[in-house]
């Protein structure tokens, strides 16, 4: 389990045995935290035993800002290991299931992949064909029907569908329809490259198309090269398709399609990420805008203030219900009134529409 706030540990009275550097993604400095080994953990009833700890000494993640809620930490292997664990991205649930209890009761498209676990972090194989050119005439994309095999860590906490490290494989490449873009935050800081799509994504019987694809920058994969051989991650905009159940002991991961299962992959087509220093109300501020974005030409900057949008009151919004805007369908117009410095008085309107470059 990680802390990300050096607060919340010191409250929790947590005994830091020595000071490590973790490795993960993003061009920033080197990351350092605490460790404290053999804690014991009561979560909503689910109590987790000699449990290794890892505090933050910065919090670099900002978590509680980006999401708009108060989040103290991030779970991983250690607890998960444990038990068998359901998550259902609909109702927004984890179940956990006393693994020498549990009993699997199959489905007919069920699919189960088995896990390979290498440093206590789990990876499967998946199966990828990519886009090789775009023809000139019709801007369409041919697909490569090469088939690729990858190995990619399970990332259940990362927003995208599937990043990818080209230098792993010689065969991989970035296509030619893509964009800069900011892909998000890392261990080590903020990560860049490309966003583009693969053709197909095959996991065991399961075909998955037009999958968007971060392609992270030699800059933001330098400290997690060769980590367990793997060529990438998956993240939750792939598992958030399925109703997920992990199962460690067995080293098998259970995927059964949802009512997403046929959704397209989207991303965040206006180009501007939102933060909030207050977490829990409605003041959303911009924290970053892209390059060449629909709104980077536009009188906005970082730190405006977020009023309405198409006319409705801020209040009515979680960021997570601005980004599904965001997200949702190339073409649509949208209005944002802002406000800078926090003055009512200097408040103005900016329309755009998204944008899908790729």
């Amino acid at each position: 389990m990680l802390i990300t706030e050096l607060s919340v540990g010191d409250k929790l009275q947590v005994n830091y045995l020595k000071e490590i550097e973790l490795s993960g993604l993003g061009s920033g400095e080197k990351l350092m935290a605490y460790a404290s080994p053999n804690n014991n953990f009561n979560i909503s009833g689910i109590i987790g035993h000699h449990q290794d700890l890892l505090i933050l000494k910065e919090d670099i993640f900002h978590l509680s800002s980006r999401f708009g809620m108060r989040i103290h930490g991030i779970m991983g292997y250690g607890i998960f290991a444990d038990f068998v664990v359901k998550i259902n991205y609909e109702s927004k649930t984890i179940t956990f299931y006393n693994k020498k209890k549990y009993k699997y009761r199959s489905r007919k498209k069920d699919i189960i992949i088995p896990i390979e676990i290498i440093n206590l972090k789990p990876y499967i194989w998946a199966s990828l064909q990519q886009y090789s050119e775009v023809l000139r005439d019709t801007d369409s994309i041919k697909q490569d029907t090469t088939t690729i095999p990858i190995k990619l860590l399970i990332d259940t906490g990362g927003g995208h569908a599937i990043w990818l490290d080209i230098s792993s494989d010689e065969r991989l490449t970035i296509p030619q329809k893509k964009k800069e873009a900011y892909l998000g935050k890392g261990m080590r800081g903020d990560i860049t490259g490309y966003l583009g799509r693969s053709f197909k994504l095959i996991l065991k019987d399961i075909e998955l198309e037009n999958v968007t694809t971060a392609f992270p920058d030699s800059t933001s994969i330098a400290t997690v090269r060769g980590q367990g051989e793997r060529n990438g991650s998956l993240g939750s905009e792939i598992l958030r398709r399925f109703h997920v159940i992990v199962d460690y002991s067995k080293n098998k991961i259970i995927l059964r399609p949802n009512r997403n299962f046929k959704a397209k992959f989207n991303y965040n087509m206006a180009g501007i990420e939102l933060s909030t220093p207050v977490p829990g109300t409605a003041i959303y501020l911009i924290s970053n805008i892209e390059k060449d974005s629909p709104v980077s030409k536009l009188n906005i900057k970082e730190n405006d203030q977020i009023v309405n949008i198409n006319g409705i009151n801020i209040n009515k919004f979680t960021i997570h219900e601005i980004y599904e805007l965001f997200r949702s369908k190339e073409g649509r117009k949208i209005e944002l009134r802002l406000r800078r410095g926090g003055d009512a008085l200097h408040e103005w309107t900016i329309e755009f529409r998204l944008e899908n470059p790729i």
